[in-house]
């Protein structure tokens, strides 16, 4: 991609000084040239990779600039879920370091419940839409514990981050 900065699994990015350079129509990387030479410490508001997002999805994920993350229920409801079915639930994940590499989902086995948490690639751009899949074997309520890590590879660069999520099939 010529107007894309180079990357590899486990590389962030630094912001850059335009706006108009990260906030592309097509969510590309910006060009290495408008990068800034240091870490962005108060963000352009403006800038749609730096601020907040709206989402319909459940659970957001933000990724700072050092790889670090944060994750957190939003007010968009879980639906009920149907037993012996499987179930998407939605994921909106911000990025704003354009950083690249796996986003690891890990949980304790929970008894009746089946999830499907495959690690995700983070691609750099700016927001990414994600799923995980949930199935409930009866008619019950569970309290599943979420851990979010990104770059594992990377060690005490990256930081995780829990979410307890109530999964409830009727």
């Amino acid at each position: 991609m010529p107007n894309s900065t180079p990357s590899a699994p486990g590389t962030a990015h630094l912001h850059p000084t335009s706006t108009s350079a990260c906030c592309s129509p097509d969510n590309s990387q910006p060009d290495p040239t408008q990068l800034s030479a240091f870490l962005f410490t108060q963000p352009d508001r403006t800038c749609g990779c730096s601020g907040p997002v709206e989402t319909d999805a459940p659970i957001t994920v933000t990724i700072n600039p050092e790889a670090r993350v944060n994750v957190a229920r939003t007010t968009a409801p879980i639906p009920t879920l149907t037993p012996n079915e499987w179930h998407p639930i939605p994921i909106t994940l911000t990025n704003e370091g354009f950083v690249t590499g796996p986003l690891a989902i890990t949980t304790d086995p929970v008894p009746g419940l089946d999830l499907n948490l495959p690690t995700h690639t983070i691609t750099g751009a700016p927001r990414q839409d994600l799923t995980i899949h949930a199935r409930l074997h009866t008619p019950t309520t569970v309290d599943v514990s979420l851990t979010f890590k990104a770059l594992n590879a990377l060690g005490g660069l990256a930081t995780h981050s829990h979410l307890h999520l109530l999964l409830r099939a009727t």
